[in-house]
């Protein structure tokens, strides 16, 4: 989900109910440079929220960040199609790093199956598998996880 207002609990309440009918629900963390939870629906107690990081692995000051964060991943200058015109342009915030996460919960739903089919336990193995201190930066309260889907790791 891509969208982040001030805290609203109608939209946190949504959040919830969607996940207590399974849906795995993958927001990002907002783009002002703040504490995540003090936006909507990054706040939200069930959604899997996604700060971003640039190519070096740090976190751009305008990521949100704090315990309402639950990983993060790439959002500074990705690669995406344009709106405006034919082709790609390059993009940057949490709307880049969200479908990133999305993507690693399906790939890893496709490949494990049943094993994931609530959505806590799709938080647990993307939460398991992230790489550890390996972000610069992190902000106050984040977790230093960093998105990964295990491929390559011994």
């Amino acid at each position: 989900m891509s969208l982040a207002t001030g805290v609203s609990t109608a939209l946190n309440n949504a959040v919830d109910a969607a996940t207590g009918l399974g849906v795995f629900v993958v927001v990002g963390a907002g783009n002002d440079g703040r504490d995540a939870s003090t936006r909507s629906p990054a706040s939200a107690p069930t959604a899997f929220t996604v700060g971003a990081i640039a190519i070096n692995n740090t976190r751009p000051t305008w990521s949100n960040f704090g315990p309402s964060v639950d990983v993060f991943a790439a959002g500074l200058d990705v690669r995406s199609t344009s709106l405006y015109q034919d082709g790609t342009e390059l993009l940057s915030g949490t709307s880049m790093s969200t479908p990133h996460v999305a993507g690693l919960a399906l790939y890893l739903k496709a490949l494990e199956g049943t094993a994931l089919n609530a959505p806590a336990a799709i938080a647990a193995r993307i939460k398991a598998l992230a790489t550890k201190d390996a972000i610069a930066n992190v902000g106050a309260g984040s977790p230093n996880l960093l998105a990964y889907n295990g491929n390559g790791r011994r």
